[in-house]
């Protein structure tokens, strides 16, 4: 089993370690492709998908708001939140 499918495993175990259908979602968990270049496919995909439809629902808007809040992390670097209602 793969770095990835294991990660998922662990970090899911918690939410469906008393469902019924547990060792069906295990073994579909298996089945995930796991290599490098499908990892990093799926999360451009994931990407695109997240600013297609933030830029969808800024288009539909009628008004939106902006807030920012800049922080320094322990090097001292400049570090800036934003929320976009």
């Amino acid at each position: 089993m793969s770095s990835i499918r294991i990660s998922i495993t662990v970090n899911m175990a918690f939410f469906i370690f008393d469902l019924p259908n547990l060792q069906s979602i295990l073994s579909q968990i298996q089945e995930i492709p796991a290599s490098a270049r499908t990892v990093d496919r799926r999360i451009t995909q994931m990407a695109e998908n997240v600013t297609a439809k933030q830029n969808s629902g800024l288009q539909e808007t009628v008004a939106f708001s902006i807030a920012l809040d800049e922080s320094k992390d322990v090097n001292d670097v400049a570090v800036i939140a934003r929320y976009r209602d």
